[in-house]
């Protein structure tokens, strides 16, 4: 980039208890398992180097039903809300799905330099690095 964009971001007004961002960087095969975002945050993720592939499931009638072969898995969080996670390791979770007639219902994105992707909130998501990465990312209430 010509110029730094990230200098004309600001933080939000002292005392607000929003998210913050996070840098992630990661070896090829690293990656996301499938989850949605807590307490119903949107997010975006810029990524600065490499390649990632994205899967994503939109919000069910049913609630936050989980995507195909994903078997989920409640760790504890707030009384209101559990966090869920899963159990595979992202590349093996993508890899059940891809050639079958699940990988339909998938959303699927290849996110290369400068891409920018927006994360509805409530959608499932995972990610696959293909090669070395390195984003930023940041959630915020909708």
């Amino acid at each position: 980039f010509k110029e730094d964009f990230l200098l004309d971001a600001y933080e939000p007004p002292e005392g607000f208890t929003g998210l913050a961002g996070w840098l992630l960087v990661g070896p090829p095969s690293s990656g996301s398992r499938w989850h949605f975002d807590p307490w119903s945050t949107a997010a975006w993720n810029l990524l600065f180097e490499g390649k990632k592939l994205w899967a994503f499931f939109p919000p069910s009638e049913l609630g936050r039903a989980a995507p195909p072969k994903v078997e989920a898995q409640l760790l504890g969080g707030l009384a209101s809300e559990a966090r869920r996670f899963y159990a595979a390791p992202p590349v093996l979770t993508l890899a059940d799905v891809l050639g079958t007639p699940e990988a339909d219902s998938l959303h699927w994105v290849m996110q290369g330099p400068g891409d920018l992707i927006f994360i509805p909130s409530g959608w499932w998501h995972c990610t696959v690095s293909l090669t070395k990465t390195s984003a930023y990312t940041r959630n915020y209430i909708n």
